[in-house]
């Protein structure tokens, strides 16, 4: 009667024993997923800031064209002529936004969750995103009285200045995008 207490008991300690070891090999198993995952996402919103600062440097480019194509008497008349719409704020503020947003949402994620020096370069890619966009709308200052009427006449041109400035903009964007991306932690090493 005692032996079989007693082996029943063992068994009954070997079988909690079990379960115990199960769950801990469940959660352990768990933590290393959850970890993982949260690898996974952050290399996500770097990616996402990488790919929107993209974007935004191809609609600067645009930007750069309408102002150049939209600009001068032919627009103008074209305007009033009803021949072509005025240019929408509100769209090409809804357009640019497009990739805006989606940047400044992975640079948030960045900010919550990245170290002090992945936070550091982020923060540079949108800087050099503003530069782009300020250099690629930029207006041509105009030399004197005859520059300024051929501006009104004929509208904007670029001058090889402004279009080498832009492209060291463009360039300074790829060496930051260059330096956040070798920074990012390679999610599949975490598996």
């Amino acid at each position: 009667n005692a032996a079989t207490w007693t082996v029943a008991l063992a068994a009954l300690g070997a079988s909690a024993l079990t379960g115990l070891a199960s769950l801990g090999v469940v959660a352990y198993q768990e933590h290393h997923r959850a970890k993982a995952a949260r690898k996974a996402e952050f290399a996500a919103a770097v990616a996402e800031l990488l790919s929107r600062s993209t974007g935004i440097t191809l609609r600067a480019g645009t930007l750069t064209l309408l102002m150049q194509q939209r600009s001068g008497l032919k627009e103008s008349f074209d305007i009033l002529l009803r021949q072509r719409k005025p240019v929408d704020h509100f769209k090409l503020h809804d357009w640019q936004a497009r990739d805006w947003d989606g940047l400044i949402s992975a640079q948030v994620h960045i900010w919550t969750f990245g170290d002090q020096e992945i936070i550091r370069l982020a923060n540079n890619v949108v800087a050099r995103c503003n530069d782009v966009l300020k250099a690629s709308t930029v207006r041509p200052a105009a030399s004197g009285p005859v520059e300024f009427v051929r501006q009104i006449i004929l509208g904007q041109r670029w001058t090889p200045a402004m279009t080498a400035e832009r492209e060291s903009k463009v360039r300074a964007l790829a060496e930051a995008r260059k330096r956040l991306a070798q920074q990012v932690p390679d999610p599949t090493l975490a598996l």
